[in-house]
């Protein structure tokens, strides 16, 4: 019975992170948008994003810590959303420096963290 209450446990942390990665996909989804039909992109919003995102890829990424291995899924997912945090921080800082966004990295990112996000809801339901 009490290993069935940790699994329940570990599954909500991986609940949590999905719910705050699904966040930071809304608000990836409204700055692409922004981006992509000329309107600025203010910076709330893209710290909104970064914080969303980063939040949930520490739950994420206790849960794989702390549990141990626990599938090919979350291991993939996992990774793909660190390489997607670390074009978000290239894209933050060309932001920040007032540079125009590469259209490529803006794509690259959101497609790294999309497939990492399907990943990640794939493990949950399976």
């Amino acid at each position: 019975m009490a290993k069935n209450r940790g699994e329940r446990r570990w599954f909500s942390v991986l609940t949590v992170s999905a719910v705050f990665f699904g966040l930071a996909a809304a608000g990836g989804l409204t700055m692409a948008y922004l981006k992509f039909s000329g309107s600025a992109i203010p910076i709330p919003l893209a710290l909104g994003h970064g914080a969303m995102a980063l939040i949930g890829l520490i739950l994420l990424l206790w849960h794989v810590f702390a549990v141990g291995v626990i599938g090919n899924l979350l291991i993939a997912s996992s990774a793909l959303f660190v390489i997607a945090a670390l074009g978000g921080v290239v894209l933050f800082s060309y932001h920040l420096g007032g540079r125009s966004l590469p259209n490529a990295l803006i794509l690259i990112h959101g497609s790294v963290a999309i497939l990492a996000f399907l990943l990640l809801i794939a493990a949950l339901v399976s």
